[in-house]
């Protein structure tokens, strides 16, 4: 009776997929936690007292959580499941400098392509309200210099994440066009609380990302062109 009830299951699941339903479901969850919890309206709502669900403006200690909690949640815990459950190496998903210098031009290009319109949006009260994400950055410069930091160590958690640990596990599974489809998807939603050009702007960069990642079998350029790409915003925005 049990075997019959069990096999509908067994029929489905694939033990050679078993990594790829593990980071999928693990990316649902590991989203789920970040907006409700810890993005740093939502972690000042629960410093403050308030309790959860609250959208607080955030102080520099809850920027700071943020960012401990996407280090926790989108590189450490991702590498223990590599190291430890699946058995594998950090390298083999993109975290590696190999020939880094060969394509770092391409990083770099499309940064100085986008500077412009990084420019151009960084004039908008709607941006400026936005970013930094931790308005105490704009205060002090001992404030700025450390929100930014921490906001630059997130974006190589992130890339790691979504450029390495999810994309790199659907991609032995299914077409690299389709993997990096897959991958877009949940890095688009967490930008929901952005201003909308800018989460229209990430399936783009999403997608480019992803490709170059897997063509260049690395994500570290992405975290770069990241890193420069939210730096320069913040300057911006922080300017009279």
């Amino acid at each position: 009776m049990k075997e019959a009830f069990l096999q509908p299951f067994k029929d489905l699941y694939n033990e050679k997929s078993s990594d790829a339903i593990f980071a999928l479901i693990y990316t649902a969850i590991v989203l789920t936690c970040m907006d409700y919890f810890f993005i740093p309206p939502r972690l000042e709502s629960i410093i403050s007292g308030q309790g959860v669900g609250g959208w607080y403006t955030p102080s520099l200690p809850a920027g700071l959580g943020w960012v401990l909690s996407c280090l926790i949640g989108f590189l450490i815990l991702p590498a223990i499941f590599i190291k430890f459950i699946f058995k594998k190496d950090v390298s083999s998903y993109g975290f590696s400098t190999n020939q880094f210098g060969s394509h770092l031009k391409i990083y770099l290009g499309f940064f100085a392509f986008m500077f412009p319109f990084i420019y151009v949006a960084a004039q908008s009260p709607a941006f400026k309200s936005v970013y930094p994400f931790v308005p105490a950055a704009k205060i002090s410069m001992t404030n700025f210099l450390i929100w930014e930091v921490a906001y630059i160590s997130q974006f190589f958690a992130l890339e790691f994440f979504f450029r390495g640990y999810l994309l790199y596990t659907l991609e032995k599974h299914m077409n690299k066009f389709l993997a990096i489809a897959v991958m877009v998807v949940p890095y688009t939603m967490i930008h929901f609380h952005k201003p909308y050009t800018e989460t229209f702007g990430a399936v783009i960069a999403g997608c480019v990302l992803g490709f170059l990642s897997l063509r260049y079998r690395s994500w570290l350029g992405g975290a770069l062109l990241h890193a420069l790409v939210a730096v320069s915003a913040d300057v911006l925005a922080s300017l009279p």
